[in-house]
């Protein structure tokens, strides 16, 4: 028999998870795999025929769960003694019942995380039908890390499995999709709208169709096909949902073997940075720069960013955006060109606006002097500035 294309077979004895109760992890006999919790009641069968996939499914010819459950997709590093890590793929909840031709998506289990969201090489895969322990009817094993969801398992104690050589259908070829600039928001506040996108580029010399997938906590939150010309890129954006608990969550853009992950706080409230110590001239003369300077401090308890804006008599004329770590503090400068402006008294400002939409300003007034020339034997029209030309830096 051809050993690329035999039924996988296991005849090795690896102990790897010890449990809060009676647990074991090993293989014993062909094809047998024991995870989780021993003993778990019901019966169960699993069928899982070798198969072509385009890469994102698979599907298992029949599988029985007598107490519901699920029924999970191992690839081989569960030979290697990995039963929580090996899991890359599971189905929706299955009621009590016998089933057929059961379609599973790869890479997308809860709590996993992946840096690819397609096969790309044929394998041997493991189905093993799973219990409910918990009764969420959501597929706990992997965020649990082999606490709950145990497998069902036969009567000697080993977990029912069956294994499956699967292709990778022709056309899956050329290089992956490049996925770059990630922009993610460090902080947001809950409820608010924000949006995660990035640049994917095809770097293969002829024109492709790639899947792209928005990942949230390691759960799959949109596929999407895109197909790009040779050396072509694209800017792919995807709705943030902020309507979560308070914490840190992880996220990421990939293609079938690329991608990039970042991280983002999700908070209650960000407070606006804070502007003290406004410095600007009391006077100056029509035609001159003036500077005004500003301390800008981040009361909040973590590390944020806010744009912080330079306005004159109301008009907003420069803006930053500043980086502080909590409850630190920094100066910003912004300049102003005031060449066209009348004489008369003026007032200019610095702002911050946060998440929360409560202002920070300062204030100050300046006058400004017409400069002093000689009359001039000819008239000429002058043109009325509507405000000074300005500039910034931190």
């Amino acid at each position: 028999m051809d050993t690329a294309t035999e039924k996988l077979t296991t005849i090795t004895v690896v102990a790897i998870l010890t449990l809060s109760t009676l647990t074991a992890v090993a293989f014993v006999g062909p094809g047998a795999a024991q995870v989780g919790n021993v003993g778990n009641a019901g019966n169960a069968a699993v069928s899982f025929a070798d198969q072509t996939t385009d890469g994102t499914t698979v599907t298992v010819e029949s599988v029985n769960v007598s107490e519901g459950g699920f029924v999970a997709i191992h690839n081989e590093s569960l030979l290697d003694g990995d039963a929580v890590g090996s899991v890359v793929g599971v189905s929706e909840y299955l009621a009590p019942g016998n089933y057929t031709n059961v379609t599973v998506t790869l890479f997308d289990v809860p709590g996993a995380s992946f840096n690819e969201t397609e096969l790309t090489e044929n394998q041997t895969l493991i189905a093993m039908p799973h219990l409910d322990t918990d009764g969420n009817e959501t597929y706990d094993f992997v965020s649990s890390d082999g606490a709950v969801d145990g497998p069902y398992v036969d009567d000697a104690g080993q977990p029912i499995t069956d294994s499956a050589n699967v292709t990778v259908a022709a056309g899956v070829s050329g290089e992956s999709f490049t996925v770059s600039d990630l922009n993610v928001p460090t902080v947001v506040r809950q409820g608010s709208s924000e949006v995660v996108n990035a640049v994917v580029t095809n770097p293969n010399d002829v024109t492709d169709t790639q899947r792209v997938t928005f990942r949230f906590q390691g759960d799959v939150v949109s596929r999407e096909q895109v197909t790009l010309g040779p050396g072509e890129s694209t800017t792919v954006r995807y709705s943030l949902n902020t309507s979560v608990a308070e914490g840190t969550y992880f996220l990421g853009i990939y293609t079938r073997t690329r991608g990039q992950p970042a991280q983002v706080m999700i908070v209650d409230e960000v407070q606006s940075f804070g502007v003290t110590d406004l410095s600007a001239p009391a006077t100056a003369t029509v035609g001159e720069t003036i500077t005004v300077n500003a301390t800008i401090t981040n009361p909040n308890p973590f590390a944020t960013d806010q744009l912080v804006e330079f306005r004159f008599q109301g008009d907003r004329l420069a803006e930053q955006n500043v980086t502080l770590p909590a409850n630190d503090s920094t100066e910003v400068t912004f300049t102003a060109d005031t060449t066209g402006i009348e004489p008369g008294t003026y007032i200019h400002s610095v702002f911050t606006e946060g998440a929360a939409s409560r202002r920070s300003s300062s204030w100050a007034r300046t006058r400004h002097r017409r400069r002093t020339t000689r009359p001039k034997r000819s008239c000429s029209r002058t043109r009325r500035a509507t405000g000074p030309r300005s500039r910034s830096s931190r």
